[in-house]
């Protein structure tokens, strides 16, 4: 048979959804041991197993994409969704954009992880707050570390040193040094 010949032959078969299939959307009512047991919108229920590409925790009121027929049904997709969704891949994974990739999180995002790197030719941070917590931070900047604050408050539980060539403090009005011994030269 040629490949036109079959081409014609198939475009004229019957589609593979018979009347006594279903597809479309569907209420998730509650998961259930197989996956979800679902109300189509004429009030029939049904139990479909979730056959989706990721990890899916369906919640009750969520609208799902069910496809049925007399074998089962199976939710081939989330309409509108608040349940918990997740990709899970056995090894590495990279995503690639050739533009931007944007992460947004109405509610924030998360990384969890044992070590993180970060690499970058420029790097911006804009926050309204910045809490750091660290065991030990050690900071090495080749050029220029550069400062600008509206008040510096520092406290430090152990000793403090400063090492430098040279040391500049100017102030405006008074300098306060206060200790029980003070070293000078």
């Amino acid at each position: 048979m040629s490949q036109v010949a079959h081409l014609h032959r198939v475009a004229n078969e019957p589609s593979p959804i018979a009347p006594s299939h279903e597809l479309g959307p569907a209420q998730v009512l509650e998961a259930t041991a197989l996956g979800v047991l679902v109300a189509w919108p004429s009030g029939a229920e049904r139990e479909a197993r979730l056959a989706l590409a990721f990890s899916y925790e369906p919640a009750v009121g969520d609208t799902v994409l069910v496809i049925a027929d007399a074998r089962g049904a199976w939710v081939i997709g989330v309409i509108a969704g608040t349940g918990k969704g997740k990709i899970t891949f056995p090894g590495d994974l990279e995503i690639q954009a050739g533009g931007r990739l944007a992460l947004s999180g109405h509610e924030g995002v998360e990384i969890d992880t044992p070590k993180l790197e970060v690499r970058a030719g420029k790097l911006e941070m804009i926050a309204r707050t910045v809490n750091q917590r660290f065991q030990s931070l050690r900071q090495h900047v080749a050029e220029l570390l550069s400062v600008q604050a509206g008040s510096i408050h520092t406290t430090v539980e152990g000793a403090s040193v400063t090492s430098a060539e040279s040391s500049t403090l100017l102030t405006k009005n008074k300098v306060t040094i206060n200790g029980k011994a003070i070293h000078l030269g």
